[in-house]
């Protein structure tokens, strides 16, 4: 009885933790591979004025991703934007933009968790804002699930090209 009792309060009170052992990653070049991520940047010219992104689409339709810049750059810790998306209302302070990412390789009219679709996001991005542009990769509203949630610091792999 006492075995059961327990197990009923633990798996109680894990239905209602929300994700909370699931846990934030802050990725750049030198640790993607402890996440296994693959992030490709590439300037898209000779004269580096653009940058090509191409990533997977991580977990996706279950986790969604945003390209977010800001007005300047911010903290690893700054980048962690659970918050802003998990509240009540979308909180854009401190954000010049939020653009929703969808994958490519999916075609329009088929179904999203096809799995012999590749899918893959890929944005281009100016080179004067790379240093305050995050991809930032999460499950969009609370959730009883775990994992890691994601903002990929695509400053930092601008740096290490440029290095």
């Amino acid at each position: 009885m006492k075995n059961f009792l327990l197990l009923f309060i633990s798996l109680t009170l894990s239905a209602h933790t929300l994700a909370n052992w699931s846990r934030y990653a802050h990725v750049t070049p030198k640790c993607e591979n402890a996440y296994d991520l693959n992030v490709y940047v590439s300037p898209t010219n000779e004269e580096n004025t653009t940058y090509l992104i191409r990533l997977p689409a991580i977990s996706f339709p279950s986790k969604q991703a945003w390209l977010i810049v800001t007005p300047k750059p911010i903290s690893p810790k700054e980048q962690n934007q659970r918050t802003r998306f998990w509240g009540d209302n979308l909180n854009t302070k401190n954000i010049e933009s939020i653009i929703p990412l969808r994958p490519n390789g999916i075609p329009i009219f088929s179904q999203a968790d096809e799995p012999d679709i590749e899918k893959y996001y890929e944005v281009i991005i100016p080179a004067h804002e790379a240093d305050r542009t995050y991809i930032y990769i999460d499950f969009p509203t609370p959730v009883s699930d775990g994992g890691y949630f994601y903002s990929i610091d695509i400053g930092s792999y601008v740096k290490e090209i440029k290095n």
